[in-house]
């Protein structure tokens, strides 16, 4: 059974019942039976079902911008995963873009080429990435101004004699090595941006206030927000990559070598145990030898401990020694009578009161 106040009917069913019921004086808790009461209920149900598919569908539409970027990421993960030379060019691919990004930083197009900074282009890629633009064109020759092609080529130049320089001095480990900067990065830089997306999608129904679909706005500002990712992916396995050193395991610290220092009544002298091994001892560390007695003590050893079992002086305790101390005479009180009044004062006589114990 099911009650026209319950809320699927009362939300998603129609009204029109609720009245004929009350015209017709229906009683509180009769059961109802008519058709009409039953269409109105499976009109309920449905509409209840397709307002839970729209929610469904809403959410799969968010899922899927996420589900687009996540094949992109993945499709990278692969490449560094299976290695070879296709991991070789992606690596370099990443760092080419990145090469590029600097140079159009320095290298504005509203700007005339006397305007760029190219000793600030010089900097950035010796610090960032460890590469000497050598090859970058001269700003000083008036009759030869660079643009912004020879200078990405001199830049791009440049990054790949050092990129090949390093994949030499890697040797056998480069392979190893390019799929540890792209896993490392990749995964630090996902993780990143997957805890941006849901803060993002938490607050994007707020655009509706403004009269703005919120799943437009959010593949827009999720667009945005990969693209961002993904550059500063390639600048990280960039610097990553040319900043990467093998080194050698370090070694152990070689122990220093225990001398043994024998004592008691067996190391000595008197025994032939004893005297071998002092004599072992002495010819190892170049000792003089210390003879010592029966006790394992030598004659230093006795000389110090001779002067513990003695105390102090007890004249040397004393204070004021020398000096007389004053004599102060003691005066006593003269006990009262039996009939004289008592010394407490309470004004009874003395016999009544303290002398009672006499």
């Amino acid at each position: 059974f099911i009650s026209l106040e319950d809320d699927l009917m009362r939300l998603f069913g129609s009204e029109r019942i609720a009245r004929i019921m009350d015209k017709l004086g229906a009683e509180e808790g009769e059961v109802i039976e008519h058709r009409m009461v039953t269409r109105s209920i499976e009109r309920a149900q449905k509409r209840v079902e397709g307002r839970n598919f729209e929610v469904r569908k809403h959410l799969l539409e968010y899922d899927d911008v996420m589900n687009q970027q996540r094949e992109v990421i993945y499709d990278l993960r692969l490449f560094a995963l299976e290695g070879g030379e296709d991991l070789k060019g992606e690596t370099w691919e990443m760092i080419e873009h990145a090469l590029r990004a600097a140079v159009e930083e320095f290298t504005p197009e509203d700007e005339s080429p006397e305007e760029w900074d190219l000793a600030g282009l010089r900097q950035r890629l010796l610090l960032d990435f460890f590469v000497v633009a050598d090859q970058l064109p001269q700003q000083n020759d008036p009759d030869d101004e660079p643009d912004e092609e020879d200078v990405a080529d001199g830049v791009l130049a440049s990054g790949r004699d050092a990129f090949h320089r390093k994949l030499e001095g890697f040797g056998e480990f480069r392979e190893r090595v390019m799929s540890f900067v792209l896993l490392t990065t990749i995964d630090d830089k996902w993780k990143d941006h997957l805890y941006d997306l849901d803060h993002l999608k938490t607050s994007i129904s707020f655009r509706s206030w403004g009269q703005k679909d919120p799943l437009v706005e959010y593949k827009q500002d999720a667009y945005e927000m990969f693209v961002g990712m993904m550059a500063d992916l390639r600048r990280t396995v960039a610097q990553n990559f040319f900043r990467a050193q093998i080194g050698e395991p370090p070694q152990a610290r070689p122990q220093p070598q225990q001398r043994l220092v024998l004592s008691g009544p067996s190391a000595t002298p008197d025994t032939a145990v004893g005297r071998g091994a002092v004599a072992r001892r002495e010819e190892a560390i170049g000792e003089v030898p210390v003879r010592v007695d029966a006790m394992g003590m030598s004659r230093k050893a006795r000389t110090d401990m001779s002067g513990l079992g003695r105390g102090p002086d007890p004249r040397d305790l004393a204070t004021n020694r020398g000096k007389e101390r004053a004599k102060t005479p003691v005066t006593v009180a003269a006990e009262p009578g039996r009939n004289d009044p008592c010394l407490c004062g309470s004004g009874k006589k003395y016999k009544k009161c303290h002398g009672r114990a006499d």
